[in-house]
């Protein structure tokens, strides 16, 4: 059916490390877009594996010539986590790979979880504009990492078309994450009341895979003109290092390692190390929660394998292995340490120019860690700089 161009539907996939989210608005062309006229997918397929249906596991698993994706994944099945990550080479050159039996290039691996996502999103919004939906012309904008080459972007946008949303000529475009991040978040409660023009903040949009930081100045309290001309002007972002929320757990493997000893850890079937594997959930559990108190104690599930159910020198008692807020801090310091270097760094630039910080913007999903978030108030209190976390980060 030809399109009677009678309105545009826009549609936003936030595409993380772990999880992904989609929104869409229907743009009537009457007048400008608000806030409100912006729609979450909230009812993705299988049981919620988060705190909230807004989101869905970036995951995607193989079994049969078939694949499974999100929340409809077994925990059984092994799966490719952490699957935007296989684009970048700087990722895929490491630890970082597809599964060896899989006869897929990272990008085939991509579009297969993006086509679930399509799927999904096409019956949700034949669900909601019925027949009229035939009728409009539609716009899909994808995040990607600020700091990805133009050969990740590339494969992302293959990936993107080759997963169905192509159809019926819908244009493609991408948006770097840290522009999203600020749409999203410069305009919020504390910030917009307690802040005035010329003011300088530091975003520290921490993710799954990468930590970006990046400084701003506020020019003034407009939604179209809040920040400086940050999808034209890169010297403003500052990759660090690999410490993003992934890169905990890959310190939680490495100490679980030192804890059980070589022998015993290498018994541990590999499964039971991917994500959504009983233990790792466990951990993830523990990992939300830890807030740095020294009285925290977390309970993990131990693999039968190590031969280990009760085992006071491992902390092991009927099959849960006993974790304290010093094995947590152990787990957590490496990347929290390398985060909070990134900010100094950025806070030193801006005060060698005689102007100062007024506020560090905590974001991205790891921003949603309560030890993180702590550590940076704590660290930045005595620098009389706030540290503001938005409810959503």
């Amino acid at each position: 059916m030809a399109q009677d161009q009678e309105g545009r539907l826009v549609i936003g996939i936030d595409y993380g490390t772990t999880y992904t989210s989609v929104a869409f608005a229907y743009d009537n062309g009457k007048g400008r877009l608000t806030i409100r006229d912006i729609q979450l997918v909230t009812d993705w397929p299988g049981p919620s594996k988060d705190v909230t249906d807004n989101k869905v596991p970036s995951e995607v698993a193989y079994s049969d010539q078939k694949f499974e994706w999100g929340n409809k994944i077994r925990h059984r099945n092994q799966c490719e986590a952490w699957t935007k990550l296989l684009l970048d080479e700087t990722y895929s050159k490491g630890q970082l790979k597809p599964a060896p039996q899989l006869a897929k290039e990272p990008e085939e691996i991509v579009a297969d979880f993006l086509s679930g996502i399509q799927a999904h999103l096409q019956s949700v919004l034949e669900a909601r504009f019925g027949p009229m939906l035939q009728g409009f012309r539609r716009e899909v904008v994808i995040t990607v990492p600020a700091v990805w080459s133009e050969r990740a972007k590339n494969l992302m946008y293959k990936a993107v078309r080759n997963a169905g949303f192509n159809i019926d000529g819908t244009r493609v475009s991408m948006i770097t994450d840290h522009v999203l991040l600020l749409l999203s978040h410069t305009l919020f409660g504390h910030a917009r009341t307690h802040s005035k023009s010329g003011d300088h903040f530091v975003v520290c949009d921490a993710r799954g895979g990468a930590v970006v930081r990046l400084q701003t100045r506020i020019r003034c309290w407009h939604w179209e003109v809040s920040c400086s001309d940050l999808n034209d002007n890169r010297s403003n972002i500052n990759v660090g290092a690999k410490c993003g929320a992934i890169f905990v757990d890959l310190e939680f493997k490495l100490w679980l390692r030192r804890k059980l000893g070589i022998y015993r850890f290498r018994k541990i079937r590999k499964e039971r190390l991917n994500a959504g594997s009983r233990m790792m959930r466990d951990f993830e559990s523990a990992k939300k929660c830890f807030e740095g108190h020294d009285e925290e104690t977390f309970f993990l599930w131990m693999p039968p394998e190590i031969g280990a159910k009760d085992d006071p020198i491992m902390d092991v008692v009927d099959g849960e292995m006993q974790i304290d807020s010093d094995c947590m801090r152990e787990i957590f310091d490496p990347c929290v340490n390398q985060i909070l270097t990134l900010i100094d760094g950025q806070i030193e630039e801006v005060t060698s120019k005689s102007t100062t910080v007024k506020y560090v913007l905590l974001t991205g999903g790891f921003g949603k860690s309560k030890y993180l978030l702590n550590r940076m108030r704590n660290h930045y209190s005595m620098l009389g700089i706030e540290v503001i976390r938005p409810s959503d980060p």
